[in-house]
Parts: structure tokens; C-alpha cells; sequence
């Protein structure tokens, strides 16, 4: 949808609700430019995360490592 400047002025809130609510793009003339109004989609945290299909160190020993035992008095306190 292409209009003017004083289209815009004269119909603003319809204009905008017609973009939130069908993602209808309009695109508005102003002194020979064109200026659009585009609905932004919201995007997920989750869609930042980057995909790392990699392993720091060796994977073969990743089986082996030790594990620990949780201690409140020795991991929180120093307590040996």
C-alpha cells in the first residue's frame, strides 16, 4: 500500500493498526523518497543462541573424568 504524507497525517492509527494487525507493509512519499513502515517480528530469546557442534579438549576422555562429591562444609565453608 503506497501514500502520501498527508494520507498519513489524515489516518495514522488506522494506518498503524492495519500494520500490527495484517503485517500489511505501507509505504508512504515524501518529497520524492519512499518511507516504509514494516511490522518487526519478535524474535525468541532462544533464536541468539549460536550452535556450537564443538568439543573443547578430548572427547575421549570425557567419559573418564572424575566426578565430585557435593560437601556443604567443604565446598561453602573451607572446612577440609
Amino acid at each position: 500500500m503506497e501514500i502520501s504524507a498527508t494520507e498519513l497525517r489524515q489516518k495514522l492509527y488506522r494506518i498503524l493498526d492495519l500494520v500490527a494487525q495484517e503485517g500489511k507493509v505501507v509505504t508512504i512519499r515524501r518529497k520524492g523518497k519512499k518511507i516504509k513502515i514494516v511490522l518487526e517480528e519478535e524474535k525468541k530469546r532462544s533464536d541468539r543462541l549460536t550452535l556450537h557442534d564443538t568439543i573443547i579438549g578430548d572427547p575421549e576422555t570425557l567419559p573418564s573424568e572424575s566426578t565430585w562429591e557435593w560437601n556443604e562444609e567443604r565446598n561453602l565453608h573451607g572446612v577440609p
